[in-house]
């Protein structure tokens, strides 16, 4: 209970210092200037750290990966099994993100660098595969930014 209670406090203290800095953020390892300890949640560290955009981007290296790898994953019979593996990964990452600070560790980079890897390779097997960002993608890139933020307020609300 008290470990929750604080968690939640942290959240809130991101939430503000987001609020405070809402584009660029409070700067790269500003968080714990401001609070006790670190965020417990990696989308509140970057947003509070990175802002608006930081937080997007991230959000953009996640969606791409997800979306790069769901094409491997339908399209590519040998590669299947290889693009299953890091995506399984990516999943567990992005819900062990919810509940700690991992924005900066050498993990998510190397999902997203094995995703990358799979999608080149994927490429030179099948040319017809295009995993180039479209403007949808843009956009539900921002609509899980969006989302993912109004459920760490929703959970701040209910006090998780």
């Amino acid at each position: 209970e008290a470990s929750a209670s604080s968690r939640i406090e942290l959240w809130y203290g991101g939430i503000l210092l987001l609020k405070a800095n809402p584009l660029f953020g409070a700067g790269y390892d500003r968080f714990m200037e401001d609070l006790p300890q670190t965020a417990h949640n990696s989308y509140i560290l970057a947003a509070a750290e990175l802002g608006l955009f930081g937080i997007f981007f991230w959000i953009v290296l996640i969606y791409s990966s997800f979306k790069g790898l769901s094409m491997i994953i339908n399209t590519d019979e040998r590669l299947y099994n290889y693009a299953l593996a890091v995506q399984s990964s990516l999943v567990g990452f992005c819900a062990a993100a919810f509940f700690l600070s991992r924005t900066y560790t050498v993990l998510p980079y190397l999902l997203f660098a094995l995703s990358g890897s799979l999608m080149y390779i994927a490429k030179q097997r099948n040319n017809e595969l295009d995993f180039r960002f479209t403007k949808h993608d843009w956009k539900m890139s921002g609509i899980w930014t969006i989302g993912i933020l109004i459920l760490v307020y929703a959970f701040i609300k209910v006090g998780l």
